[in-house]
């Protein structure tokens, strides 16, 4: 491995990871139970790098050795301050890193690198977070790292001060991105909370009914899978809409337009639904993932769906989008679900489902009313939700250019 040629500040140099830390792996894995115990020493696995999550040491491992293990196996001590990350499979992809804080034994998919006199834990943890260990991996079937080619990488070396000054500064501003985010991620929480109860405060579910409005079954004031007309057999030279159910918005029950199909040729098994038809999704996994959807903007007023779709076509007592948030609302899918569940998971919602559903019916002016108002709640929640997102994106980048500053000296 060849010293990269970037130019680096005065009093720093590049260095192998082989000249300042003790890079080794670790052992096989004991086999048998009298080899653990409840309070004998850690020993890390790679699973035991996902319980890091934002902090960056690790002081607990899912097993404990016993005495006899070590006693009789020839296992693989790290002190603490031992930085950690995997050396085989595809764990490697992740570029998952770790801080010892605590001495341990390590397992053999482990690599570990031991800080010398010359340099700290933490700096040479964020130097080789800088570095996709992919890269250096020797098998791209089952990638693996070498402990010769690990001693080679390059990493940029300060002086032990400069080291110890820009990990200290670097650390505080990152707290600072994280409580950000903390509460960017809080604000999505909040609106999704929104977005989930905004029908309660419109939708009287469960409750006594306004005056003017009235139950009303389903089935009577719809047609539930209505019958393809018979000049619809063939499409000739027309095009039609065709909607995969992965198209269909688990959120809002929009149809994601780029994913849906153009298709000339009509198989015996499509659903056939026109323009404001609400496509209900009868396989039970995703009817209780909210995969329905109003059917808008097709090919010459209709379109095709597969097998996995009920279709619901209002008459002139209802409008689709009251259909719509009606269906969409937990009750309903929860009764479904309990009713229609079975031992296999997927079970199939028959019609006879929504046409005997019973619903709350106002008239046409407080139907257009109340969608209208729920839609204005939903467009200031999705609002907010982009902003959040948007912020979590800029967040998310913050964390590398701090890297990038810090190992060129900027901090």
């Amino acid at each position: 491995m060849t010293t990269p040629e970037k130019k680096l500040p005065n009093g720093w140099q590049w260095v192998k990871l082989g000249d300042v830390c003790r890079v080794f792996a670790g052992s096989a894995a004991p086999q048998g139970k009298d080899y653990f115990s409840n309070d004998g020493p850690f020993f890390f696995r790679v699973s035991d790098l996902s319980r890091i999550a934002q902090n960056i040491y690790l002081s607990q491992a899912n097993d404990r050795l016993s005495e006899e293990a070590l006693r009789k196996l020839p296992l693989t001590p790290a002190k603490k301050g031992t930085v950690v990350f995997p050396k085989s499979g595809a764990a490697i992809a992740l570029n998952n890193r770790g801080i010892l804080d605590v001495d341990g034994y390590i397992v053999s998919h482990l690599m570990a690198l031991e800080p010398t006199d010359a340099t700290i834990s933490r700096w040479i943890y964020y130097a080789t977070l800088k570095i996709d260990m992919m890269e250096f991996a020797n098998n791209s079937g089952y990638p693996s790292l070498r402990q010769s080619t690990v001693e080679s990488i390059s990493i940029p070396l300060p002086p032990l001060a400069e080291q110890q000054r820009i990990v200290a500064a670097l650390e505080a501003q990152m707290a600072v991105v994280e409580r950000t985010r903390n509460a960017a991620e809080e604000i999505l929480e909040a609106v999704k909370a929104l977005s989930e109860n905004l029908p309660r405060k419109f939708l009287p579910l469960g409750q006594k009914l306004p005056h003017s409005w009235q139950w009303a079954r389903l089935g009577d004031v719809c047609k539930i899978n209505p019958q393809r007309p018979s000049n619809l057999n063939y499409l000739g030279d027309d095009l039609a809409t065709f909607v995969p159910m992965p198209s269909v918005s688990e959120t809002d029950g929009a149809i994601a337009y780029p994913q849906v199909k153009r298709i000339s040729e009509i198989s015996k098994g499509y659903t056939y639904f026109e323009d404001h038809d609400v496509l209900f999704a009868k396989i039970t996994p995703c009817m209780q993932n909210g995969k329905h959807a109003i059917a808008k903007n097709l090919i010459n007023g209709f379109g095709f769906g597969s097998t996995e779709f009920h279709v619901i076509r209002p008459s002139d007592k209802i409008i689709s989008e009251w259909i719509h948030w009606i269906i969409r609302q937990k009750p309903v899918l929860h009764d479904a679900a309990m009713q229609f569940r079975g031992a296999v998971g997927q079970q199939r919602v028959p019609k006879e489902f929504l046409i005997d559903l019973v619903i709350p019916l106002p008239p046409l002016s407080e139907q257009r009313r109340i969608v209208a108002a729920m839609e204005a709640h939903r467009a200031a929640a999705d609002r907010a939700k982009q902003a959040a997102d948007d912020a979590l994106i800029g967040l998310r980048e913050l964390p590398g250019a701090l890297l990038r500053r810090a190992f060129a000296g900027e901090v």
